[in-house]
């Protein structure tokens, strides 16, 4: 501690110290050590140098736990701001959320080694048993001697320790203190009345403690007007709605995706029926047919849209169509058993429907060759909608020889889904004509 320099004024300049190293702009100096490469690690060491010297100060000048939080907000505040500082040095000491926290940024940082590592020194009395701090080297003396003034001399040998200076003497509560204690912590202690220090040595510390190590605070400039307050409740309100509808924008996406969730869950647990079974295995055969799209490859929202027809759209049609041969053979084996039972004159309509659903078989077999998966088809959208236009006018023909309700309703959901979305015309991008350019008068010669 220097004479005549009042503690609160020396940590304001260590303050202002770490705002300068924090802000530094390489072109502001030709200071060599800050201009190079390397330049970010050295202000980073010196930042985590001067952190330590006021933690080291505040834990030696046995300053109140308020007066340390408020040194510990002066270190984050001087470290925030535009600027950078090395992320892996510097971020404990920005983001401690209390002293101790900072006092662990300090003992683990990776300046603790060699010479500068942190070293506890006390005398070794008969009653006294020294706190074993985690990550601090605990040196017990009797008397000072050549080794230990070279052990605490390291930069400048030449140094002694001044012969006049006081020993330090704890507490009388830490007596009995166990050897095998880890404290996390240098608690401010109090010297006894042989080691008590003269109060006119250090005039600064009885002044206010509260504002002992605290950072200067800037005074408002002005007191707050009425559109100030109107101002700023207009801002309030307007965070606030903002942040309601934030809360319910996420308990929206919460609620959609548990939704998602559940019905997933629901369709995973399910039992499959044999259709949807027939499906996700078509889908996976009609996989394959993918890789054989011809189409050049710079068309890539054309090659898109076929794909989603071959996965999405056709295992619905080969099932539909499946689903036209099975009626077909039900309409075939009811004419059957007709001719056995049917009058003289009733015979040739019932030939007559023979006749339909042998055609329509043929059909239906010829058709279901051209679209299953591995067709050649397949390959182009316009031969898959030609098929797909072959198997629609064959529905059209079955419902005009059996009737509208020969085809039942669950097989017309397959229709929805396969035949009717890839006959459906999408909307075509029209793109803007450009603009017509002004006449210019003065390009007519007049």
């Amino acid at each position: 501690m220097q004479q005549g320099i009042p503690l609160r004024d020396y940590m304001a300049v260590l303050y202002k110290t770490l705002e300068i190293l924090r802000g530094y702009a390489p072109g502001s100096s030709p200071l060599y050590g800050f201009s190079g490469a390397p330049g970010l690690i050295v202000r980073s060491v010196l930042i985590i140098r001067i952190c330590r010297l006021i933690v080291l100060v505040a834990n030696s000048a046995s300053v109140p736990a308020f007066a340390k939080e408020d040194t510990r907000r002066a270190i984050a505040r001087s470290l925030t701001g535009p600027g950078d500082i090395h992320t892996a040095l510097c971020t404990k000491f920005l983001r401690a959320d209390s002293w101790h926290d900072l006092w662990n940024a300090v003992r683990y940082s990776q300046l603790n080694r060699a010479a500068d590592e942190l070293v506890h020194l006390s005398r070794r009395l008969s009653n006294y048993r020294p706190p074993n701090i985690a990550a601090v080297k605990s040196i017990v003396h009797s008397n000072l001697n050549p080794e230990l003034e070279q052990l605490l001399s390291l930069v400048e040998p030449d140094v002694t320790l001044d012969p006049k200076a006081k020993p330090f003497i704890p507490q009388a509560e830490n007596y009995d203190t166990p050897a095998d204690a880890e404290e996390d912590s240098i608690e401010p202690t109090q010297t006894t009345a042989d080691g008590e220090a003269n109060a006119d040595e250090f005039p600064d510390m009885i002044a206010s403690e509260a504002n002992l190590l605290a950072a200067p605070q800037a005074e408002p400039q002005r007191p707050l007007t009425a559109s100030d307050i109107k101002s700023g409740k207009e801002l309030l309100f307007f965070y606030r709605r903002y942040t309601l509808r934030q809360r319910v924008r996420t308990r929206k996406a919460v609620k959609t995706i548990w939704a998602y969730y559940l019905r997933h869950r629901l369709r995973h647990n399910a039992p499959m029926t044999a259709t949807e079974e027939q499906i996700r295995k078509l889908h996976t055969e009609y996989k394959k047919d993918v890789e054989s799209i011809d189409y050049p490859l710079l068309y890539v929202k054309a090659f898109q849209n076929h794909e989603r027809i071959l996965l999405g759209c056709m295992p619905h049609v080969l099932v539909y169509l499946r689903g036209l041969e099975h009626v077909n053979q039900q309409r075939k084996e009811a004419n059957k058993e007709r001719l056995k039972k049917v009058q003289h004159e009733e015979l040739d309509k019932v030939r007559i429907r023979m006749d339909a659903c042998v055609a329509l078989a043929k059909k239906l077999k010829q058709l279901a060759w051209r679209i299953v998966p591995g067709s050649h088809s397949l390959r182009q959208i316009d031969t898959l909608r030609d098929e797909v236009k072959k198997v629609d006018s064959l529905r059209t023909e079955i419902m005009d020889t059996f009737g509208e309700d020969a085809i039942p309703k669950p097989l017309e959901e397959h229709y929805a889904l396969g035949i009717s979305t890839i006959l459906t015309p999408t909307p075509a991008a029209t793109t803007a004509k450009p603009p017509k350019p002004d006449l210019n008068v003065s390009d007519l010669g007049i």
